[in-house]
């Protein structure tokens, strides 16, 4: 397959459900004027308890040391632990969150890939909702929108290239699992939509 040919291909297959979860009232929220604070800490929380048991069993896996690719540095719930403890929420709150009633099956690689590239993809935009929280309220990539700004504007093109490769060579190493990424990334999708409608 031609490198980014695959790119395009989930790009497309993912689409209907991208625009989805973009629908929700939550994250439709998030770009309007009308965001109020108690909803935007409610979506970190959602997003919070949707991402920790994910981390948690991705950083067990081998296939990091293999690639050579750093995962823990693009762990996102650090980032949003530090944005809900500067929103006045305390580390005993944050552990009694709602859990998620399904979460993505991370036991392959290809389903491994399939969720990092909703999760990665989503740090595309995180620079302009970062700006949009700080118009809104004042936040900033230290206090407040850590988890939007995520990577930060200087890094944020490094960040999504090396993922993009990382996602390239594996389809070109087993491009039988083309369907199961795509799989994948829709039911991450799937699922994240529907924890953050609960």
């Amino acid at each position: 397959m031609k490198k980014s040919e695959f790119l395009h291909r989930i790009k497309l297959q993912t689409q209907t459900a991208h625009q989805h979860i973009e629908q929700n009232y939550l994250t439709a929220s998030l770009v309007a004027e009308r965001l109020k604070r108690t909803e935007y800490i409610l979506l970190l929380e959602k997003f919070l308890s949707f991402y920790l048991p994910c981390e948690q069993e991705l950083l067990y896996q081998e296939f990091w040391q293999k690639e050579a690719f750093d995962i823990e540095k693009r762990l996102k719930t650090p980032l949003i632990i530090k944005d809900l403890n500067f929103l006045g929420l305390s580390e005993s709150k944050i552990k009694q969150l709602e859990k998620p009633g399904e979460l993505p099956e991370l036991r392959q690689n290809a389903q491994i890939m399939g969720y990092l590239y909703v999760v990665e993809g989503s740090t595309l935009g995180g620079q302009i909702l970062g700006r949009h929280l700080q118009n809104l309220f004042g936040f900033t990539d230290k206090h407040g929108a850590a988890f939007f700004y995520s990577y930060g504007k200087e890094n944020l093109g490094i960040m999504w290239r090396s993922f993009q490769n990382l996602l390239e060579n594996f389809i070109n190493q087993f491009p039988e699992e083309e369907n199961l990424v795509i799989d994948s990334a829709n039911q991450t999708f799937h699922l994240l939509d529907r924890h953050l409608c609960s």
